[in-house]
């Protein structure tokens, strides 16, 4: 906004059809690993963890049981942050090792609908640095931060969410659809399920 201020003062506050701006942003490559759920069999917690771990860039966690099985393979606990959730949105915890630790499809269901309102008007960012909850920090990694999304969707079966609006097939369509959103958000995004 300083250069189109300065060069509406020159021209004595009486801009014209003449005025155009053009800005350009130039960034180091910065890949963002997104685990979301465990993998569907136990058996592959420890080959899932290396293959995750082994990516260069932020690591998220998403999801309860995906966070205590990345905090058994780093060796470490999971913390909740208290005072990180909304009525919306659950609490955030962290994990010494993680980037962000965030609830799981809740959460992802958020944060689609704030990348979604950042599609619709790139001046969202300015809200979404405002807000505190897991879903905007998600969305603000993703849509700041990343150049390049690497999404590791567990293939686990979550007992307790079978009977919901959440099943094993909506949380892949989120999934799917996440990965859309990203990608007309301009990010290159890799998607693998385990």
């Amino acid at each position: 906004a300083s250069i189109l201020s300065t060069v509406k003062t020159l021209d004595m506050d009486a801009m014209h059809d003449d005025t155009t701006v053009v800005v350009a942003r130039l960034r180091e490559r910065c890949p963002v690993n997104v685990m979301i759920g465990p993998p569907e069999s136990k058996d592959d917690d420890l080959s899932t963890m290396r293959l995750f771990f082994g990516k260069d860039g932020k690591h998220v966690v998403c999801g309860g049981t995906t966070a205590n099985a990345v905090a058994s393979y780093l060796g470490v606990k999971v913390h909740t942050l208290p005072g990180s959730g909304t009525e919306e949105v659950p609490p955030m915890s962290e994990i010494h090792g993680v980037d962000l630790t965030t609830e799981g499809v809740v959460t992802v269901n958020v944060t689609m609908k704030r990348i979604k309102d950042y599609l619709a008007d790139g001046m969202y960012t300015l809200e979404l640095a405002r807000m505190k909850d897991g879903a905007s920090k998600l969305a603000l990694v993703l849509l700041e931060e990343a150049t390049e999304v690497n999404v590791l969707f567990g293939n686990a079966s979550n007992l307790a969410q079978q009977d919901t609006e959440f099943s094993f097939e909506r949380k892949l369509q989120l999934v799917q659809e996440l990965r859309n959103m990203l990608t007309l958000a301009g990010k290159t995004v890799k998607m693998s399920i385990c």
